[in-house]
Order: structure tokens, then sequence, then C-alpha cells
């Protein structure tokens, strides 16, 4: 139950998907009786797509995801430095 709710949730919190969805539920809407309400929010899903896609906003918001891997990547080089003899858990418990 869990995998499911992770990967249904997961794919919701992509933006794109999310913004897609709420165009086919707009698209749902006109052809039922909210036909205005359906009609504005898939003019507001095409226009948030639109911005999106040909925006630097995209890039914008992997600017902190881009920091944080290379800190990751500059963290795991320097553990690479440190000599086998200090990381392993024998040297540590020893007093």
């Amino acid at each position: 139950m869990f995998f499911v709710l992770s990967k249904t949730l997961g794919f919701f919190f992509v933006p794109s998907n999310l913004i897609m969805a709420f165009g086919v539920l707009g698209l749902g809407l006109i052809f039922s009786k909210r036909r205005r309400v359906g009609g504005w929010l898939l003019a507001s899903c095409v226009a948030a797509l639109l911005i999106c896609g040909f925006s630097p906003i995209g890039a914008l918001m992997l600017l902190p995801l881009e920091r944080v891997l290379s800190m990751l990547a500059e963290i795991q080089a320097f553990a690479q430095r440190i000599p086998a003899k200090l990381m392993s858990p024998r040297a540590s418990s020893r007093t």
C-alpha cells in the first residue's frame, strides 16, 4: 500500500505533471456543467506550461539542487582522501 501511495504522490509532486493533471481536470470540466471554471483552469494550465517551459524558471529551480549535489561531491572527494585505517569501525572502537 505504501509503495503505491508513494509512487502516486511522487508522480504528482513533479510540477509539470501537476499542471497537466489540472489541465485534464479543466478539460473534463469543460464538458460538464462547469464550462467557465474548466476553461479558466485549462487556460491557466496552458499559460503555466508556456511560462515554465520557455522562461528561465526551470533553470532557477535547479540551482539549489545543483549546489547541494556539488557540496555532496566535495564531501565524497574529501572522504576518499581519508586513510582507510581511520574510517574502519575497529579503529574507532579501540580505546
